[in-house]
């Protein structure tokens, strides 16, 4: 490795590490860690001055972290599992830094890596981040073309990047508007895994571990009015209607139902879901139909029984769905079969007999009001870590203390043993209402569980919460302010730094929705009304990818013309000089700026003096063409180059 290319492997080994902290987020943490562990190491070989290890352990690293992606993903391909891979191999790459072009495969790399992000998140953040690190790469770039680095320099070549960077920006915008939009993401058809725990089955403790996580579900953006109060605001996900005690779980069936349209045809809510949560599609009690942007017959989107919306397919990238809501107070809710929600799968024991006799009233609604009363007192508490309960007399007449998933397993349970049809419905509850724009972020923490029970008087379905009766501060304040003043216990000083956390985090999520929002509304359907204000035909639109990429390419061509008229156009003799040099390379012998050929010659008889008879005549004839102004002709020019070829066939002394 040259002496100068040496100055720059520290900044390329910093280059890489800036460019995966997007992966501490968006990656497996495994594979982080291993990131920083191959890097770290590679620090201290060039601190420590020494070699890197031999091929056959890049090799058999690269082999192993092949293995690792397949045991994790069970692939290799897809935009998670080939971007860790390509993340990983960036890494081992900084351990064959030989010559230049090695240099330059690696920032290259480091594109590759940031483009396997975007696909999996165009945040505001890491788009601005994304444009901070294209920038350290290009300055890098210049730093290699001159084959030196100092911080001091550094600073000259951010100039000239940034002047690339500005010209580029009119081509990427021409490309994002007239770059036909893809109706259903990027993805890569594998199976996404949830990541909210809101999943076909009900246990205690399946909710109570979400209220940790800040990790945004979904935004709700109301089109019409102003948002309602978080505590009517409950995000329906999946029906379980196995009732197991306090277990509970979904009848396995793959009945459908056409998901409909709307009556009205007005979509109220706009929602922006994150990719990642399984098929289900939240949406309200009140929600007539469900509709996706440019799917015009709703072909992904299917209805289960009781209501709730799911996709064929999960989401790949973030999506925009529209829910058609109906007028307060009317009953959308089915009937279906009712027999089937009142049936339990164990029979009530003698205790829970008792204590059903006298909560029994002498209508439907005075035993749901006397079971839910019941929770009122006789020492229930609400706990985001309660006990273990063993079974559902367990948790009733001994812990009396549990989370939400408790208080609505166990009062659907005792309505079925009452003869009254009811359901558990896992989803959200609430959310956090923005400062400026009309919309509520719901997040991970948000997740609820609750119960919905057959009123024979209405002929309808009807939303109760047991969780209001034991903890009705969590429904008004929501989960977000209930947690910050729960843990009074705090000194004040924590608690006030937790509040400044909560404010900016509000104020930067205003940020990000009108950013996702420009990003996600920019659909096909956008674009095509856009153009067709320029009178741009259907069928010259389908046809826009060729264009893009005939005039992508025109201009290439024309810059690259440009470019060419600014080099240094170099003779016959200038050429096979340069040749001379490369060769010479190979030997370890390199030429400084100030070195002349008879320099240079010098140097070849001091450290390769067995090829200074082959080198001497090349050189010979060099100098003479270019001091005695006549330059060579044809044979000569055949011959010397001859010459020079032959030299690079020759093996190097040692």
């Amino acid at each position: 490795m040259k002496a100068d290319l040496r100055a720059l492997t520290l900044p390329l080994i910093a280059l890489v590490a800036f460019n995966l902290l997007p992966q501490l987020a968006l990656r497996p943490a495994w594979s982080s860690v291993l990131c920083f562990i191959f890097l770290s190491y590679r620090t201290f070989l060039v601190y420590a001055n020494l070699p890197v290890p031999p091929r056959w352990v890049i090799w058999l690293a690269q082999v192993v972290v092949g293995v690792a992606i397949w045991q994790h993903y069970h692939s290799i391909f897809g935009d998670e599992a080939a971007g860790t891979l390509l993340t990983l191999l960036t890494c081992l790459k900084t351990y064959e830094l030989r010559n230049k072009r090695d240099y330059f495969v690696n920032s290259m790399l480091c594109y590759l890596v940031l483009m396997s992000n975007m696909l999996l998140d165009q945040s505001l953040i890491l788009t601005i981040y994304v444009i901070a690190d294209v920038v350290l790469i290009m300055a890098f770039l210049y730093a290699l073309e001159s084959e030196t680095f100092s911080w001091k320099a550094m600073r000259g070549y951010l100039q000239p990047t940034f002047m690339l960077t500005f010209k580029a920006v009119p081509i990427l915008v021409v490309c994002f508007v007239l770059f036909p939009r893809f109706s259903t993401g990027f993805g890569s058809g594998q199976q996404t895994v949830g990541k909210t725990g809101i999943t076909d089955e009900l246990k205690p403790g399946s909710i109570s571990q979400l209220i940790s996580s800040e990790e945004l579900v979904f935004r709700a953006n109301f089109l019409k009015g102003d948002v309602p109060l978080r505590r009517s605001l409950y995000w329906r996900g999946a029906i379980l209607d196995r009732s197991n005690g306090l277990d509970w779980t979904r009848e396995k069936t793959t009945e459908r139902i056409n998901p409909g349209y709307g009556a009205n045809g007005g979509d109220q809510i706009e929602i922006f879901l994150e990719p990642g949560f399984e098929k289900f599609l939240f949406s309200l009690d009140s929600t007539r139909s469900i509709s996706f942007p440019n799917d015009f017959n709703r072909s992904r989107i299917t209805k289960k029984p009781g209501g709730t919306f799911e996709l064929l397919a999960p989401i790949q990238n973030r999506e925009r769905y529209f829910l058609d809501t109906a007028k307060e107070g009317e009953a959308l809710l089915e009937q279906g079969d009712l027999a089937r929600y009142l049936q339990t799968n164990e029979a009530p024991s003698a205790e829970m007999k008792k204590l059903l006799q006298t909560l029994k009233g002498k209508e439907q609604g005075q035993t749901v009001s006397n079971i839910l009363s019941h929770f009122r007192g006789n020492g229930f508490e609400y706990s985001m870590e309660p006990p273990a309960a063993k079974s559902l007399d367990h948790f009733l007449f001994k812990t009396k203390i549990g989370f939400c998933e408790h208080y609505a397993a166990s009062t659907a349970t005792m309505l079925r043993y009452s003869n009254i049809p009811a359901r558990v419905v896992v989803g959200f509850q609430g959310g956090n209402p923005s400062f400026l724009e009309n919309y509520m972020s719901v997040r991970g923490q948000d997740a609820h569980a609750w119960v919905e029970y057959f009123d024979e008087a209405g002929k309808r379905w009807r939303r109760i919460d047991p969780t209001a009766q034991v903890n009705p501060a969590r429904l008004a304040l929501g989960s977000q302010t209930y947690m910050q003043n729960g843990e009074s216990w705090l000194p004040n000083w924590i608690m006030d730094s937790n509040n400044a956390y909560f404010r900016a985090r509000a104020v930067i999520d205003e940020f990000e929705a009108s950013w996702i929002g420009f990003l996600v509304r920019f659909d096909l359907a956008r674009q095509k009304e856009l153009l067709a204000k320029f009178g741009m035909e259907e069928t010259l639109f389908r046809a826009l990818p060729v264009f893009l990429l005939l005039a992508l390419v025109l201009i290439l061509a024309v810059l690259y013309f440009l470019e060419a008229q600014k080099r240094e156009k170099l003779s016959p003799e200038d050429r096979l000089y340069r040749d001379l040099l490369s060769t010479l390379n190979k030997w370890k012998i390199e030429r400084k700026p100030a070195d002349g050929p008879l320099t240079l010659m010098d140097k070849v008889r001091a450290i390769q003096p067995k090829m200074a008879v082959h080198v001497e005549p090349i050189l010979e004839g060099l100098i003479e063409a270019r001091f005695s102004n006549r330059p060579l002709n044809r044979d000569q020019m055949d011959s010397l180059s001859l010459q020079v070829r032959n030299l690079r066939k020759l093996s190097v002394p040692r």
